[in-house]
């Protein structure tokens, strides 16, 4: 991790939900193929699923100066430098709002903290302000560049 880390992070927040049903059906599982059907295979397939979950449910979202991160189970923690970060933009889904992370790879994230406004102001302000300083200049939705491919001969 860099030496920001060791600063307290400009703001943080849970993700939206403290139950991980996944993990707990999982769990479960593999306590049955244990206990009542004494199936060493289904106990198994229910840990693998368990760790999954563990892995890759995030429990805490950090804003800093510079960078995202993004803390599952531990031990996993995901770094994402804001110079990666294409746009971030809110979502509202039928079970609720996200915020969506475009990345400029291609990838996205996905992430629910628990108060989803506070959380997208404070992401926002930290971005624009690396940005600025950084001379990046910011994305938006409704940006569209169109780049000519460099013919061999040049």
């Amino acid at each position: 991790m860099s030496m920001q880390q060791d600063k307290p992070p400009i703001h943080f927040d849970r993700h939206g939900s403290n139950f991980n049903f996944n993990l707990i059906l999982a769990l479960a599982v593999a306590a049955i193929g244990i206990l009542l059907i004494q199936e060493p295979m289904i106990a198994v397939i229910g840990l693998a699923f368990a760790a999954f979950a563990w892995l890759t449910t995030p429990s805490i979202y950090y804003i800093y100066p510079d960078h995202l991160v993004i803390a599952y189970g531990r031990p996993r923690v995901r770094r994402v430098s804001f110079q990666n970060i294409n746009q971030v933009q809110p979502i509202m889904l039928p079970f609720g709002s996200r915020l969506i992370v475009s990345l400029h790879r291609g990838g996205r994230l996905m992430m629910q903290p628990r108060d989803i406004d506070g959380f997208s102001s404070q992401f926002h302000t930290a971005l624009e302000s690396f940005r600025s300083e950084h001379g990046i200049r910011s994305a938006s939705a409704e940006e569209v560049v169109d780049v000519e491919p460099e013919s061999p001969d040049q």
